[in-house]
């Protein structure tokens, strides 16, 4: 499988709208300051694949001061050759 894009949205400190495209075959290195957002990304893509979109163990991706968020990941990969996009809004 091959990662190509992540967006996410009301998703902890990404209240608006972020979006990393652009990702390469072989490996790809998030760097920045702490609090940027790396593992939260990191927590989106496993939410993705492996929650429950009502999962209460989900809660921790709305943001600190918004309780009514819904918190959305869209991710872009390829695997086997095929193109696939999976969204996912959770709560």
């Amino acid at each position: 499988m091959k990662l190509e894009r992540i967006r996410v949205e009301q998703l902890r400190q990404f209240r608006e709208p972020f979006e990393l495209a652009g990702l390469q075959p072989g490996l790809n290195v998030f760097a920045g300051p702490n609090e940027a957002g790396k593992s939260t990304l990191v927590r989106a893509l496993r939410a993705a694949f492996f929650e429950r979109y009502r999962s209460n163990s989900v809660d921790d991706l709305r943001p600190r001061e918004d309780a009514a968020a819904s918190p959305s990941v869209e991710i872009d990969f390829a695997a086997g050759g095929t193109d696939y996009r999976l969204r996912k809004t959770f709560l």
